[in-house]
């Protein structure tokens, strides 16, 4: 200003915050298996506005795939903005078979899977049981719980039927001598139930039908 000819300048320093503030994010899990839940942690900010989320700090998520999740926010009325990615490993996927206990009171069903998807090596766990690989046998008729685990831990669950086959039964039957001291009778043997191949132990040390 001025006064009676003279002057004075007064200077002012505004300070422009030029670059948005990042704002600091968490997830609750970093690497997780497909459809696994994860809560995203945001903090620092007075206001927050997920993209394709809620307006809160805290935003819940089950990814399917490798994801990148953004976050806008303000405070003090500078804006910010932060990024967070999680890691997706896929699941397994079996396709299960079983075949049936030979008889009613017998365990020897089996259940096999056949794996694809995720990662290598493979473990199972039925229900009720301690098989860890497949095929696993030796099971009484009933239904099953089948747990396949691959190496991140990554699971998937399916059930399984085993059945009750046929009883073992053999019918003999017979072709007589053609006379009293030719010896060229025979017998034979007809299997049904049970499961093929079968085997044979007669009385003379023979083994077969």
């Amino acid at each position: 200003g001025s006064n009676g000819g003279c002057s004075d300048t007064l200077q002012t320093v505004i300070n422009i915050n030029a670059d948005t503030l990042v704002i600091p994010i968490a997830a609750s899990s970093s690497t997780v298996c497909a459809g696994d839940p994860v809560t995203l942690n945001a903090w620092g900010m007075t206001t927050y506005s997920w993209s394709g989320g809620p307006q809160l700090a805290s935003y819940s998520v089950i990814p399917q795939t490798t994801a990148t999740y953004t976050v806008e926010g303000n405070t003090g009325n500078c804006p910010a903005a932060g990024t967070i990615t999680v890691y997706v490993n896929s699941n397994p996927s079996s396709v299960l078979t079983s075949t049936a206990s030979a008889s009613t009171g017998a365990c020897s069903g089996i259940i096999n899977a056949q794996t694809a998807g995720g990662n290598a090596p493979y473990f199972y766990q039925h229900s009720g049981g301690s098989c860890t690989l497949v095929p696993c046998r030796q099971l009484c008729p009933g239904t099953y719980t089948i747990v396949t685990s691959d190496v991140n831990n990554c699971k998937h669950t399916g059930t399984v039927s085993v059945g009750t086959g046929m009883a073992l039964t053999a019918a003999a039957s017979t072709t007589p001598n053609t006379c009293g001291t030719c010896g060229n009778g025979a017998i034979s043997v007809t299997p049904t139930g049970g499961h093929s191949p079968y085997q044979y132990a007669w009385s003379n040390g023979a083994h077969l039908p």
